[in-house]
């Protein structure tokens, strides 16, 4: 169970970090959880989807504040 609550820390970590930066699930997530033993297919099925997501976010949020600052 220590091991799910750290895999959960670890990709919230990693999900501000690439709000903020640009980058994080996927360089960073990758290696750590290799080190942690998993295989790459488990990996890339945990990351990507999260990955995207957060970046579809990110692209939507952005758009809304561009368009909120142009009305003002």
């Amino acid at each position: 169970m220590n091991e799910v609550i750290l895999i959960t820390l670890v990709i919230l970590f990693l999900a501000v970090l690439q709000s903020i930066v640009g980058v994080g699930i996927l360089v960073i997530g990758t290696p750590f959880l290799l080190i942690l033993n998993y295989d790459i297919i488990s990996i890339l099925s945990l990351l990507l989807p999260i990955s995207i997501i957060t970046s579809l976010l990110n692209l939507i949020f952005f758009k809304l504040n561009k368009k909120k600052l142009e009305m003002k």
